[in-house]
């Protein structure tokens, strides 16, 4: 039993570790320069890769410890809350694997919605359509936070110039 407790304590350090880290690549995808997508492909290479590494050391951990559970048995009050903590982790671990995959998801939101030239960025998705595809992607959505519109192009300094292009179309 010694020697599971050890191998448990290594692969829950072993997936916290990816769990701690794995929030660092997503601040460095939100700082990547709009125009860099070889560094946005890199960073989400990794944070995946990274994923994919962790999931299997989150099951192992958690089937260590419930191996361990039934062994020793379910006694003392600290053990519910560690449980609870586990529930949670594993949680944080379903949200982070769902980050990696949101623009995919949108890109296929907006897909059912009627929408045409699905492009995928850093935080969004890019598509064209009419003003119903607008409509339909406002309404439906369960992912977007906002979607925004091109109203008119062209150049500009002030806001009063905005004003006049936006009169102008």
């Amino acid at each position: 039993m010694l020697s599971l407790k050890a191998l448990h304590i290594s692969l829950v350090v072993a997936w916290f570790a990816g769990l701690f880290y794995l929030p660092r690549i997503f601040v460095n995808l939100a700082m990547v320069p709009a125009g860099s997508a070889a560094e946005r492909d890199r960073l989400l290479l990794m944070a995946g890769k990274l994923y994919r590494f962790m999931t299997p050391l989150g099951v192992l951990a958690v089937a260590t410890g419930l191996w361990l559970w039934l062994g020793y048995g379910f006694a003392g009050g600290w053990l519910h809350v560690k449980t609870a903590l586990v529930a949670l982790l594993a949680i944080y671990h379903w949200h982070c694997g769902r980050l990696l995959r949101l623009e995919e998801l949108l890109a296929d939101e907006r897909r059912t919605v009627g929408a045409t030239e699905l492009r995928s960025t850093h935080g969004g998705v890019h598509f064209s359509g009419d003003w119903s595809v607008c409509y339909r992607a406002n309404l439906e959505s369960r992912l977007a936070t906002r979607i925004l519109s091109h109203i008119v192009k062209g150049p500009y300094a002030s806001e009063e110039a905005i004003c006049r292009l936006a009169v102008r179309q």
